[in-house]
């Protein structure tokens, strides 16, 4: 005999489920409901909160139904970053997806892309903001004699940092 279980319903009623329960937060309801339809239908049970502060509110009730997070990084009412730090202090193996625009990305760590008068080439131009410049010291600081570009970047983990523009900064 064929079986429907409805995991949304089990997961109600407090019964365990073989859906993953996932927490959708981002400001923009379009994009929150768009995950969710996209989730759904790879039977993920889902939540969308559109306000951080309230899915915090919930996360800390229920933590332990949480699977994992899919979460904004460009909020207004609270970004994703700092999302993350107070979910974390209530639920530390609790699994994130950060989610974000990679324009906004490249800004927050430094990247700018310039574009030239007639519109037909762009070149990416970093900035070494203080963040990337702790992660480049630090790089420096482990590798020693033996710092290299390709070496440092290894170090650095950062996918917007080329060694071109890592060999221009030594």
């Amino acid at each position: 005999a064929l079986v429907l279980r409805n995991p949304m319903a089990e997961r109600a009623k407090g019964r365990p489920s073989d859906a993953l329960s996932v927490m959708v937060i981002d400001e923009d309801e379009f994009h929150a409901n768009s995950a969710k339809s996209m989730l759904s239908e790879l039977n993920y049970y889902v939540a969308v909160y559109t306000s951080p502060i309230e899915a915090l509110g919930i996360l800390e009730k229920k933590a332990h139904d949480v699977d994992f997070i899919m979460a904004a990084v460009d909020m207004e009412e609270l970004n994703g970053f700092q999302f993350l730090e107070a979910a974390k202090d209530m639920h530390r193996n609790l699994q994130v997806i950060s989610v974000g625009d990679k324009a906004q990305h490249g800004k927050e760590v430094g990247e700018s892309v310039a574009q030239q008068k007639d519109g037909t080439k762009t070149t990416t131009q970093l900035k070494w903001i203080p963040f990337l410049e702790s992660k480049f010291l630090y790089a420096l600081q482990i590798l020693g004699a033996n710092a290299s570009p390709s070496k440092i970047k290894i170090i650095m983990n950062m996918d917007t940092v080329t060694t071109k523009q890592i060999s221009a900064h030594l």
